[in-house]
Formats: structure tokens, C-alpha cells, sequence
């Protein structure tokens, strides 16, 4: 009787088991059905000292210009360790210095019958300040419109989607997800700024996050360094990895980046996060989605060049 009774009690045990097998197994097929990459993303290269300050000086005044060499903006800071007879009186002076060069401020001389002097240092941080981030920005699909989305597999077993991929087919053409200027490009010189691997393509938006177009021809990109690009303009041709792979960034204040996820357009009803659900929708660009960052004159262009 006592056998018995331990008997049944070990069968209980092994079907206890088997059930909480069960249901892990199930927990991981339900959540597994795309698999999500890293949220960690470094830059990959880095400029030699892009930002350089030089000071011009014109009669009573001393004009101060920054160089930026880099196709990314940058954040800088200039500190006054001496200021003498000259106006305004500054200490620390902060700005976003756009690729190119541009003119910061002024410092005129308070007396002139007197000399002058200022001695400065500054630091520099990449990227721009990113404290209104649209998160619910609806983003395009990448493909063309009127296409039918096809999601990337991982290790080829249709039942499991690599986030944020599409699966184009050869010669197929990759189209920009929104407004934005052309930070990356395939192929850049070895020191470049650029988050992504040398065969993608990175655009900045105005809010300061950064999208990453993975796995471009290098032999087929359609548009240039400093470029702006608007939503639904062709960017170039996918390689022959034929996996698009797209991945929304942010550069934190700290120097790190960010993964976000990215929020799809689907109709002007849907709006929604990567899903599995997303094969075999048709990719739509409309005009309200296109237009939404434009300004008067850009949306005037567009409409003018969309009837030829």
C-alpha cells in the first residue's frame, strides 16, 4: 500500500513536470516568433578630432567659425578660462554645429583704447540633443508601394522573423522610411563617422535619431553624403544578402546609443511595432505620411514632380 502510494506519487510528479515543460515550450514558441537583435549598437568608426575653432579677428571684434568635418552634427562647448575688455562677457557657451562651417558668435572689444585677450578650450560630443524624440513616429515599410511585405527568416526557419528585416528579392530597390539628411553612405573612408558596417547606409532625422539601412549594393546607392531624403525616395538596391535589415538609434546625451523600436505605418488607422503579423501587407506611402515633415515648399516640389 505504502509502494503503492509513492508510485503515484512519482507519476504525479513526472506529468507535473511534463505540464510545466509544456507550457515553457509553448511561452517560447509564442514569443519566439521574431528574433529580436541586440539593443546595444556602438559606432563602429570614428573621425580624428572633426571639429576644429578658429578665430577671425576684424577691427573691434573677434569672429569665432567652427569646422565640422563630419557628416554627423556635433555638440560642443566652449568655456572661457580668460576674458579681457571684450563683450559679452561669456564663461560657457554651448551649440550644435551642423557638417560645414558656420560662425558662432562675436566678442567685441569693450575699450578700445585698451588691449585685449581671451584664452578658451572646448569639448565635443556627437549627435544632437534628443530630449523631444517622437516615438510614435509612423514610419514607412522600405519597400516600394503597392509591394506585398515579406519578413526575414532567422537561420531560414520560416516560423521565427529577424526584427525589423524584410526579405527583398534580387534587384530589388529600398526606399527611405522618413525625412532626413544622409549622415553614412557604403564605402566611406576608413575614419569615418558611422554607427553601422561599411555596406549600410545611415540617415539622420530631426529629432535626432538615426536609421541604419543594413545590407545596400554598395555599387547601387541612389543618393549622396549631406543629402537630404524625403519619405519614399529610393535610397538604393539591396545586395545580394537580399535580407534588409533596418535599426532605429538614438545617441544618448552619455555618448551611448540607443536601439528604439520602430512603429510602422500600416493605414492611417495602424500604426504598430514589428510583428509577424506584418507578411503579406501591402507597403503604402500616401501623401500624409510622406508630407508630414515637409515644409510649404518642399510639398509644393513634391506634388509638382509626383504629375510628371
Amino acid at each position: 500500500m505504502s509502494f503503492k502510494f509513492k508510485k503515484g506519487i512519482a507519476m504525479k510528479s513526472r506529468q507535473l513536470i511534463l505540464i510545466i515543460v509544456l507550457i515553457l515550450l509553448n511561452i517560447h514558441f509564442s514569443f519566439g516568433q521574431y528574433q529580436k537583435v541586440e539593443q546595444d549598437i556602438y559606432f563602429q568608426s570614428k573621425m580624428d578630432n572633426p571639429i576644429d575653432i578658429d578665430v577671425i579677428k576684424q577691427e573691434d571684434k573677434y569672429l569665432f567659425y567652427a569646422n565640422n568635418r563630419s557628416f554627423y552634427p556635433y555638440r560642443i562647448i566652449i568655456h572661457f578660462d580668460q576674458l579681457f575688455n571684450l563683450l559679452p562677457e561669456l564663461v560657457n557657451r554651448d551649440f550644435v554645429i551642423f557638417p560645414g562651417r558656420s560662425c558662432l558668435f562675436s566678442l567685441f572689444t569693450k575699450n578700445k583704447e585698451m588691449g585685449s585677450a581671451f584664452r578658451y578650450n572646448f569639448t565635443s560630443k556627437i549627435g544632437i540633443p534628443s530630449n523631444n524624440v517622437n516615438f510614435e513616429y509612423p514610419y514607412l515599410f522600405p519597400i516600394g508601394e503597392g509591394k506585398s511585405v515579406k519578413l526575414g527568416c532567422y537561420l531560414g526557419d520560416s516560423s521565427v522573423y529577424i526584427q525589423d528585416c524584410f526579405r527583398l528579392h534580387e534587384g530589388d530597390t529600398i526606399f527611405n522610411m522618413r525625412k532626413g539628411d544622409v549622415v553614412a553612405v557604403p564605402n566611406m573612408f576608413h575614419n569615418a563617422d558611422r554607427i553601422s558596417n561599411s555596406q549600410s547606409l545611415e540617415i539622420m532625422h530631426k529629432d535626432g535619431t538615426v536609421m541604419i539601412y543594413e545590407n545596400i549594393d554598395p555599387s547601387h546607392v541612389f543618393v549622396n553624403l549631406g543629402a537630404k531624403v524625403y519619405p519614399g525616395q529610393p535610397l538604393g538596391i539591396v545586395n545580394g544578402n537580399l535580407n534588409l535589415e533596418v535599426y532605429l538609434c538614438l545617441i544618448q546625451n552619455d555618448g551611448r546609443i540607443k536601439k528604439m523600436g520602430i512603429k510602422y505605418f500600416i493605414n492611417i488607422s495602424r500604426v504598430e511595432p514589428f510583428s509577424e503579423h506584418f507578411n503579406d501587407l501591402i507597403a503604402s506611402h500616401p501623401i500624409e505620411i510622406v508630407a508630414k515633415e515637409m515644409s510649404k515648399r518642399e510639398i509644393r516640389l513634391y506634388l509638382k514632380n509626383s504629375k510628371k
